[in-house]
């Protein structure tokens, strides 16, 4: 299905917009944010401005990371349904993009976080799934197994794959669950936040080493793969200061 990423990722992004606002209105109503603003609209504010953040970190990470392609062809970094994002600048652009607008809203930043990752899981699925219909981020060749998904182009390939973008949505679906499952039990703001995404970030490195999409390397290792392993050691370090007792915190 040709250009299929752009409406699923569209789709998931609204639908996790769509959650927040139902979920803010069903578990605080009536409650007002620091800014006068209902909780529910201000779930959906920071979502917002999150998702605009982390679309352009994804964006601006992708064409550094292919700085040689762009620079002779200008006029496509801004092409973006052409394809080309990047998961490690989305994720630290839509950090940002939720850290700034906490503190112009003066509102906790790590509760607002714990609120944007279940959305957030199920927009990593989105992409995992619009790789899959657009032949995105296809695996490397298999001598015998039951992975067989194609490359792009290659809708008749024969070639057995790792079957890497299924494996993305189901990591992605499989935290979705976990976190749904931690959201009551999880007290310390930041901790459930910080898990989605060394959950995410650990699934996005596994991946790396069966995936034969050509990308830029790091000493050999596909820059996908260092930016996975970043964000998950930034995660855990926030998981282990976050939950520390509370004179440490």
């Amino acid at each position: 299905m040709s250009n299929a990423y752009p409406l699923v990722f569209t789709l998931g992004a609204l639908a996790g917009l769509v959650w927040l606002l139902a979920s803010g209105r069903r578990a605080h109503p009536g409650t007002r944010a620091p800014d006068g603003a209902p909780v529910a609209t201000e779930q959906v504010s920071a979502a917002l401005a999150s998702l605009a953040a982390g679309l352009l970190g994804a964006r601006l990470a992708f064409v550094a990371a292919h700085a040689r392609y762009f620079g002779g062809h200008p006029s496509e970094t801004v092409a973006v349904w052409l394809g080309g994002l990047s998961g490690a600048g989305g994720a630290a652009g839509a950090g940002i993009g939720l850290g700034v607008y906490a503190l112009l809203s003066r509102q906790d930043g790590w509760r607002l976080a714990d609120r944007m990752i279940l959305p957030a899981t199920g927009l990593a699925c989105a992409a995992w799934l619009g790789c899959l219909l657009d032949g995105w981020a296809y695996g490397l060749p298999l001598a015998t197994g039951w992975g067989a998904v194609p490359a792009p182009g290659l809708l008749a390939d024969p070639v057995r794959r790792w079957p890497t973008q299924w494996l993305g949505v189901l990591a992605s679906l499989a935290t979705l669950a976990l976190l749904i499952w931690l959201a009551p039990r999880v007290r310390r703001p930041g901790v459930l936040a910080a898990t989605g995404l060394i959950l995410i970030s650990a699934a996005s490195l596994a991946l790396s080493l069966v995936r034969a999409d050509p990308v830029p390397l790091v000493r050999g290792m596909r820059l996908e793969a260092v930016g996975s392993a970043v964000l998950a050691v930034t995660a855990l370090a926030v998981l282990l200061i976050r939950g520390l007792p509370t004179r440490w915190s």
